[in-house]
């Protein structure tokens, strides 16, 4: 089981490719040209580009909270408070039936 540093190295690496994916969308280039003006190697471009269209698809993007710290989602009019140690699976269940 990967240790919190490594869940948060991770996090830090998706939400910077996710930047980085927001900057190419507003850019107006192509992908071979974003990254060479940008000197990004393609092959990894292209792989978090996958990573994150697949995040996006399944409607949640992991966010790590300062240790010790909850989190308050708001969805519609329903607000879900989110304690430390909260189980993910039962939050994806509570989050579709409000969907």
């Amino acid at each position: 089981m990967a240790t919190t540093k490594a869940r948060r190295d991770r996090a830090a690496l998706h939400q910077r490719w996710a930047e980085i994916l927001a900057e190419f969308e507003r850019s107006g280039l192509n992908g071979r040209r974003f990254c060479a003006d940008h000197d990004l190697p393609y092959h990894q471009f292209v792989y978090h580009r996958q990573r994150v269209r697949e995040t996006r698809t399944a409607g949640f993007t992991v966010l790590e909270p300062p240790s010790g710290a909850g989190v308050q989602l708001r969805i519609g009019e329903a607000i879900i408070e989110v304690a430390p140690g909260f189980d993910p699976s039962l939050l994806r269940a509570v989050v579709a039936a409000l969907g």
